[in-house]
């Protein structure tokens, strides 16, 4: 079996990915609106004021953040490892 050109075996990748995500995509539901005209009331409702937000740091926010860019990480360096170990199989 001939060797692919590492250019046609990323291109292939690429190409099955974008395949894949595009397949896991969700299908638009819009759908006509067949009622009638709607109401619009005269007077607008008063508008309601949120409250301000917190200003502290949010170590929730920051513990999750933190793990979803290890994890990205270790994927990633998963990814290459696999990569090399397969261009290279007795590399160590």
């Amino acid at each position: 079996m001939a060797r692919m050109s590492p250019t046609t075996r990323a291109r292939r990748i690429a190409a099955a990915t974008l395949a894949l995500l595009a397949l896991a995509a969700p299908a638009a539901t819009a759908q006509p609106i067949l009622d009638g005209p709607i109401d619009v009331p005269a007077e607008p409702a008063p508008a309601r004021h949120a409250p301000a937000p917190d200003e502290s740091f949010d170590w929730g926010s920051a513990g999750i953040g933190a793990g979803a860019t290890a994890w990205l990480v270790l994927v990633a360096a998963g990814g290459f490892a696999a990569a090399h170990r397969a261009r290279n199989p007795l590399a160590p």
